[in-house]
């Protein structure tokens, strides 16, 4: 699985008024149950279908961190779309995430850079492998451990493109 984000500068912010400051508290502790919502589902599926999770799943990890809105894309393939459904959000599939596409594929799939908020791929190696590292500015290919993480994150910095690695994740870590 490949997270992408794209940051984009925030200019002319108001000051947080108190009001506002608990609006974000009440919204952070609402994001987070919904993310505990999210992980027994998740749980609960992998329980039905005999298959294991990686542990960052069980452990909440991905869940905490995942904002409220974001996009969820998958390979039709079936054992992707199992993964991307115990996410339990809103599903966009492609032809273009199916095993063995290029990487160029991928990224068109998923408007890469252009979407303005959070987008979790679930593909194959060694496709998210190419991605990853064209996204890094190597054409080699790179190996993603199956059941892994990598969030990867677009950045916009004086008017320079670049990306940032913000995590990756071992399918064992805890």
């Amino acid at each position: 699985m490949v997270t992408f984000t794209v940051r984009r500068p925030i200019r002319n912010l108001p000051s947080l008024s108190s009001a506002s400051a608990i609006t974000s508290c009440v919204r952070a502790k609402r994001i987070r149950l919904a993310a505990d919502e999210r992980c027994a589902t998740l749980r609960g599926l992998c329980d039905l279908l005999g298959k294991v999770v990686p542990d960052w799943w069980n452990s909440g990890w991905l869940n905490a961190r995942l904002p409220s809105r974001f996009t969820l894309y998958s390979s039709p393939a079936k054992r992707a779309l199992q993964t991307a459904k115990a996410l339990d959000a809103p599903l966009e599939t492609s032809e273009l995430l199916a095993p063995e596409r290029p990487a160029a594929d991928v990224l068109r799939a998923v408007d890469w850079p252009n979407q303005d908020q959070l987008v979790i791929v679930v593909g194959h190696q060694p496709t998210l492998g190419r991605v990853v590292a064209r996204l890094l500015g190597n054409e080699a290919d790179l190996s993603i451990q199956k059941g892994a993480l990598w969030w990867i994150e677009a950045r916009d910095k004086g008017g320079k493109s670049g990306v940032r690695v913000r995590a990756v994740v071992s399918p064992d870590f805890a």
